[in-house]
C-alpha cells in the first residue's frame, strides 16, 4: 500500500531534512490510496450511501473518491444512492 511507503518517506524527510521532489504530489497519492482502501474495506461489509460513508469514515470529499473507485471498477454505483464493492473487479 502506497500510504505505508509514504510514511517511511515522510519519516526520512522529517528526521534528515531531506528535500524530495514532488513530495506534495506523492503525499496526495498516498492519501488517496489510503482513503480508497478505507472505503473498499467498508464496502466489503455491505452497501452504503455517501452520507453513511462520510459519517463512518469522517471524510468530506467522499464522492470524489467513490467516483474514482467506480471508474477503476472496484466499486459499483447501484443507482439508488448506494455503493457496493465490486468483488469481481478486485485483483487477487
Amino acid at each position: 500500500m502506497l500510504a505505508f511507503f509514504f510514511n517511511g518517506v515522510e519519516e526520512v524527510v522529517e528526521r534528515y531534512l531531506v528535500v524530495i521532489p514532488f513530495y506534495d504530489e506523492f503525499h496526495n497519492l498516498a492519501y488517496s490510496d489510503m482513503v480508497s482502501q478505507m472505503i473498499l474495506d467498508r464496502l466489503g461489509k455491505g452497501d452504503a450511501d455517501v452520507e453513511e460513508l462520510v459519517k463512518e469514515l469522517g471524510l468530506e470529499d467522499m464522492e470524489v473518491h467513490l467516483d474514482k473507485l467506480v471508474e477503476k471498477a472496484l466499486a459499483i454505483n447501484n443507482g439508488d444512492g448506494t455503493y457496493s464493492l465490486n468483488s469481481g473487479g478486485l485483483l487477487s
